[in-house]
């Protein structure tokens, strides 16, 4: 929810409230490089903390392309969003994505993308529409098929995020999943615990370390890596022990 409202600044800046934040904490920049820093208000505490996830999630949608620099802002439709590089000994005449375009066609320049780039990016870069008519370029939010910025997209951003850390499956699994899990003919405490563990809410040290409620995440037992659900329950040296031990 904090993140929505930050999206809410990001696309209405001549707002009230936006403006009334753009004077007091970032008259000299933009909301997204609005410095964090001391005498903050909770509010505006809790909107950079949603800008946080925002920025993860925003791409550029080309229009025209003179707002978009083609190696510092994030413009490719890949997953997370992100820029590109050039190939090595190659430099750049004009930094910003117009000049790939060629503009009596409306399309991607072709010859300019093969003297520039890798076969990879070159076919990221013809995956995205270039409109007929020239458009502003614009900020949107990736992991939406219209945009727009969703609670519930950021929440499953939020939750694969979560699964990386600590080594667990996303969140939103198929239905079928917790069918199956919820109907397994052991105890009750057993499949309660077998959520947890999907979840990732097993109070694992990386789990704890990451609410900062413990200083190191270390594993105690061997010392070698992160205890993360995953390194606790199959990969630490102890844990393999007691697999092994236990298979007939």
């Amino acid at each position: 929810m904090l993140v929505k409202q930050a999206w809410k600044l990001l696309q209405s800046p001549s707002s009230v409230l936006a403006q009334l934040y753009k004077v007091r904490y970032h008259s000299s920049c933009d909301f997204l490089h609005a410095p964090t820093g001391n005498r903050q208000s909770w509010a505006w505490q809790g909107v950079l903390e949603g800008r946080k996830l925002l920025l993860k999630g925003l791409r550029w949608q080309v229009g025209c392309g003179t707002c978009i620099r083609i190696l510092d802002d994030l413009w490719l439709p890949t997953s997370p969003p992100s820029s590109l590089s050039l190939l090595p000994g190659i430099t750049l005449d004009n930094p910003f994505v117009a000049s790939l375009i060629n503009p009596l066609t409306r399309s991607w320049d072709r010859d300019l993308l093969q003297a520039f780039f890798s076969p990879d990016n070159i076919k990221w870069i013809l995956s995205i529409p270039i409109p007929l008519t020239p458009k502003p370029d614009r900020l949107i939010w990736h992991y939406s098929e219209t945009g727009q910025y969703t609670v519930k997209s950021g929440y499953h951003l939020l939750s694969d995020e979560r699964a990386e850390l600590f080594n667990t499956l996303p969140s939103h699994l198929d239905s079928r999943f917790w069918k199956v899990l919820w109907s397994l003919p052991v105890p009750a405490k057993l499949r309660v615990f077998l959520w947890r563990v999907v979840r990732g809410f097993l109070p694992c040290l990386a789990v704890l370390h990451a609410k900062t409620l413990c200083e190191s995440s270390e594993c105690p037992v061997c010392s070698e890596e992160i205890e993360s659900i995953s390194h606790c329950l199959f990969d630490c040296r102890v844990a393999r022990g007691v697999w092994e031990g236990s298979t007939p």
